[in-house]
């Protein structure tokens, strides 16, 4: 699976370990970045403001992108889910759905999504997990 694909590309480890999940979400709990564009445009909209834009920037300072992790793009999501919750904007979120990439290809790198990720914010959503060989 793709999982596996990604290790032995990123990684010598001979000992790894994936955990099989199965999740249980409410959509209204979602920030969905998949197939809501009502998500998109909010987030957009919140990194554009410009009252904001000394923070984000600060952000970028601490926080960086990189092939394997990508901790700008989550201590954004992370102040976002913040600033709009405490607004009444947004209702408790305990998943953040994306597209995901991973590179797999030889010879090319591409951005053209190949699967679904999940971060969970809330361990509660977990209903069952399991070791794959």
């Amino acid at each position: 699976g793709l999982a596996t694909a990604f290790i032995s590309k990123t990684t010598n480890l001979k000992d790894y370990a994936i955990i099989k999940m199965t999740i249980e979400v409410d959509d209204e709990r979602v920030l969905n970045f998949v197939d809501s564009l009502d998500d998109m445009k909010l987030f957009r909209w919140f990194l554009l403001q410009t009252k904001l834009q000394r923070r984000i920037e600060r952000f970028g300072k601490l926080y960086h992108n990189s092939f394997k992790q990508h901790s700008l793009d989550g201590a954004l999501l992370e102040y976002f889910i913040m600033v709009l919750s405490k607004g009444g904007y947004l209702s408790e979120i305990n998943c953040v759905r994306c597209a995901t990439s991973t590179d797999l290809y030889k010879g090319i790198h591409l951005f053209i999504p190949n699967g679904i990720e999940y971060c969970i914010r809330d361990k509660d959503v977990i209903i069952t997990y399991e070791m794959e060989n």
